[in-house]
């Protein structure tokens, strides 16, 4: 079994093992499936799944065309997009952030990025940024090139079990998400084209940058003049978080789109 995906022109070919996960590697990389198939691959993975083991444990191989396999630990276990290697590597870099793209009505329009540990209410905040009529951007990998352009990129949002809690509306779209159990529980994994929201465009310039801080009192910080610091409990600081956020972002001037943020 055999897909190929093509990853800001860097081509590469994964052969599976078990249908399951080349099942979930099509649905995790869709919007990077080729038309034709690839002529000469930069790339080719090996997915060597044990019978039993769980979507996410294979054992991953990888190598140029015609070299031997190497066995791939890369960015922190996920063997797809090989960003640690050339020339991804040198072309782009990477931060654990989720980033919507404001492109409507006569305010500002630009990027803003939401960078946090894990549960600190990136991906929460991103949904109901979406909700609001904000443009799919990344979540939880941002994609930096040139320093300030962000490359759109859609894989699926992680969307938990007390995510589901508070918002009720995402239920509807979850019949394609994938399930895992994960150490903070269930999350399902659902690509941004069946939750029916709208895309940024391939690249888009990084603008505003909010920080989230878990805190057991929600608090606003402006930390320059595009970024934003927000102390919170996301469950139960989110409506806030979201207001704070789409007020901060409406109440900048056009000025700051030739003048982007200090980047993180």
């Amino acid at each position: 079994m055999v897909s190929d995906y093509c990853f800001w022109g860097v081509g590469t070919r994964v052969y599976f093992t078990r249908a399951k996960d080349q099942e979930h590697y099509d649905y995790y990389f869709q919007d990077h499936r080729p038309g034709p198939a690839l002529a000469s691959p930069a790339y080719e993975v090996f997915v060597e799944a044990r019978a039993g083991d769980d979507v996410g444990r294979a054992r991953v191989l990888l190598r140029e065309p015609g070299k031997s396999w190497s066995e791939l630990n890369n960015d922190n276990g996920t063997p797809l997009p090989p960003f640690q290697l050339p020339p991804l590597s040198t072309r782009v870099r990477t931060v654990h952030a989720s980033a919507a793209h404001l492109a409507h009505g006569s305010g500002p329009h630009g990027t803003l990025v939401l960078h946090g540990p894990s549960t600190s209410g990136k991906s929460i905040i991103l949904l109901e940024l979406l909700r609001e009529g904000w443009e799919f951007v990344t979540d939880d990998t941002l994609v930096i090139q040139d320093g300030h352009l962000i490359l759109r990129y859609c894989r699926p949002i992680g969307v938990r079990s007390r995510t589901l809690r508070r918002l009720s509306w995402l239920r509807q779209h979850l019949d394609k998400a994938r399930r895992f159990n994960t150490p903070t529980g269930v999350t399902h994994a659902v690509h941004p084209y069946d939750l029916g929201v709208p895309l940024a465009a391939e690249e888009t310039p990084w603008i505003w940058t909010v920080l989230l801080h878990r805190s057991d009192t929600f608090s606003v910080h402006p930390c320059g003049e595009n970024t934003l610091q927000i102390d919170l409990n996301v469950d139960r600081h989110l409506e806030k978080a979201v207001r704070s956020v789409t007020e901060w972002v409406k109440g900048t001037s056009k000025e700051p789109l030739e003048r982007r943020s200090g980047l993180l």
